[in-house]
């Protein structure tokens, strides 16, 4: 979980939850959810954790699935924002029924 592995490279560094936030400019609240897996992992933060701990961000994300260019969810259950995923399954399937609406159109 992105969460774990960013607490354990975080610590193994000796930089602090408030070093983190500071550095990410977020709150250290805001930072602690992250970690512990109470709030999805956005793309371009999870680029900054990585530089910051010095490491790629395939290694915080071994255990994550990409939603879009700005999210990252957790595969476990309790953290997936089930709001968000048929948000994002719908606005797919929006964008497919009206390439073939205008593919029907052209008269293909």
């Amino acid at each position: 979980m992105p969460g774990s592995i960013i607490r354990s490279k975080r610590e193994l560094l000796g930089i602090t939850q408030l070093e983190m936030a500071n550095r990410l400019h977020l709150s250290q609240s805001a930072y602690s959810r992250i970690e512990n897996k109470q709030t999805a992992l956005r793309v371009d933060t999870a680029k900054k954790i990585a530089a910051i701990l010095n490491c790629q961000m395939d290694d915080l994300l071994s255990d994550s699935v990409y939603i879009d260019n700005a999210h990252v969810l957790d595969k476990s259950p309790e953290t997936i924002d089930n709001a968000f995923l048929l948000q994002k399954i719908e606005e797919l399937i929006d964008a497919k029924f009206l390439e073939l609406k205008e593919w029907l159109a052209a008269g293909r």
